[in-house]
């Protein structure tokens, strides 16, 4: 029986360590090495767990848990560095280091080669799809590898063919349109007949229901005249009449055709100034005849004015005039405009016959305008509103003081408002401060009037503001182009020139 000494020096032996399995022949990249130990081949599964007794073997000088022999030790000197060797060593958290202090952790396996799965295996390296560094990584040697297929080339389209410039107003670029009168004039305008036709297009925006188109025709016809629909009048394109050359193609033919007495617009909207480009200003200069409309319609006036310099009228459209809400000073006024029977004073409202004079005076001169929102959109184009010695006429609707003070300083930056005689302001419909319009759509600080007077008033011409010219229950139908004698002091606008003079 051994003593109690001889047991504790039998149980500090350390216990023999299995030989390492030499690997197999034929590995590429690997040589044996012989009774050398791997990293984790050569150990216990109890050593490569971990679960080893620590305090029996002392801890290696190479940091990877036990101190080598020296024959050990000049085996590994011999084969070298070890791998990994050249990479920094991290050092672990406190908790994973299972109490060893500054223990470093080794590479994983996953950084050096060859060291995946069973001793005597290797994990194939992924081998890249080539390229211009393949031979600089892997040396002049290296073996071929297959490289990718080009990817396929960028789809290529063909540039959109654009049409070829036209004869009257062009796409290439901006529309062409000389500033100047035209050289084709022809008689001047006559009045409407009794019993004459009226022509109607659609320029703007379409109509809603076509009884608004019938009411116009049936009320034209009980007043003794015929109505010659343009062939697209029913057209429809979203928010417009259909496109901008059949719109313009039909204002043409009304001005062409010899049974058309007078041209009037089926309404406003939106969309007169796309055909612009497409209009035959010589043509409609060798047949002047009234042309009514007003709104958006303001575009058409002044395009027609700077190209052939006729008078044309701001008054309702088909629809307008037809409609269940149109009033007897309404249609007494179109019609005697187009007869001929509206010189002198133009009336006031019905309703209420204030009119406001901003500042004082009197001036004669032509008056030229249109709805304030439209004026706008003639800047920068070949037919920009010239207002140089007339009286300026603008109207709008629903548009907040805000709104007009942004329109109004953008024609004084402009210098539209140097050249300006006399103004006119008509009805400003549902443009002032409760205009049915919400309480918090802007901090209340300035009224319409307020807007005009800061405008109107430092340009020290006669201003004029209430006349019923605009989108208000009553609209005064005027011709525009002609001579008027603004006088505010007796606040007044008097039609001078009948625009169906030689």
């Amino acid at each position: 029986m051994r003593t109690d000494a001889a047991g504790s020096a039998q149980a500090r032996l350390p216990r023999p360590r299995p030989r390492a399995r030499p690997l197999r022949a034929g590995v590429a990249g690997r040589r044996p090495l012989g009774g050398a130990p791997s990293f984790h081949g050569d150990r216990p599964r109890a050593l490569r767990s971990g679960r080893h007794r620590r305090a029996a073997l002392p801890p290696r000088a190479d940091g990877f848990g036990h101190r080598a022999s020296g024959t050990r030790a000049g085996r590994a000197a011999d084969r070298g560095p070890r791998v990994g060797a050249g990479r920094p060593q991290l050092a672990l958290r406190r908790p994973l280091a299972r109490g060893v202090p500054n223990r470093a952790r080794p590479p994983r396996p996953q950084s050096a080669a060859g060291l995946l799965g069973r001793p005597g295996r290797r994990r194939p390296r992924p081998r890249p799809l080539g390229g211009a560094g393949l031979t600089a990584r892997r040396g002049p040697s290296a073996r071929p590898v297959a490289r990718a297929e080009p990817p396929p080339p960028p789809r290529t389209f063909a540039p959109r063919a654009r049409p070829a410039p036209e004869t009257h107003g062009g796409r290439d670029g901006r529309p062409r349109l000389p500033a100047g009168p035209s050289s084709s004039q022809g008689p001047a305008l006559k009045p409407l007949p009794s019993g004459g036709t009226i022509g109607v297009a659609a320029p703007a925006s379409p109509y809603d229901a076509r009884s608004e188109v019938l009411r116009g025709v049936e009320w034209w016809e009980s007043q003794g005249y015929r109505v010659k629909l343009a062939p697209h009048v029913y057209a429809r394109d979203d928010y417009v009449a259909g496109n901008a050359r059949d719109r313009a193609e039909d204002l043409n033919a009304l001005f062409a055709d010899p049974e058309v007495d007078a041209v009037q617009a089926l309404q406003g909207g939106y969309g007169s100034a796309q055909t612009i480009p497409h209009l035959d200003f010589d043509a409609i200069a060798a047949n002047p005849k009234p042309f009514v409309g007003f709104s958006d319609i303001t575009a058409l006036h002044v395009a027609i004015h700077r190209r052939t310099e006729l008078s044309t009228f701001y008054g309702n459209g088909l629809i307008g005039v037809g409609s269940a809400e149109a009033t007897g000073f309404t249609r007494e006024r179109l019609l005697a405009v187009l007869r001929n029977e509206a010189r002198g004073e133009v009336p006031r409202s019905p309703d209420d016959p204030y009119v406001r004079a901003i500042n004082g005076g009197t001036v004669t001169a032509p008056l030229l305008g249109g709805c304030l929102w439209l004026l706008m959109q003639t800047m920068g184009t070949p037919w920009e509103i010239s207002l140089d010695g007339a009286i300026l006429f603008f109207e709008d609707y629903k548009a907040p003081p805000y709104y007009v003070d942004g329109m109004l300083t953008q024609l004084q930056l402009a210098g539209k408002l140097e050249g300006v005689v006399g103004v006119v302001v008509g009805e400003m419909k549902d443009c002032d401060w409760g205009d049915l319009r919400p309480a918090s759509d802007w901090a209340r600080s300035r009224s319409l009037e307020d807007v005009l007077e800061e405008h109107l008033e430092p340009l020290g011409v006669p201003v004029l503001y209430g006349l019923p010219l605009g989108h208000g229950k009553h609209l005064a139908s005027i011709p525009l182009g002609v001579r008027y004698t603004l006088d505010a002091d007796r606040r007044t606008l008097t039609l001078d020139e009948s625009p169906f003079d030689a």
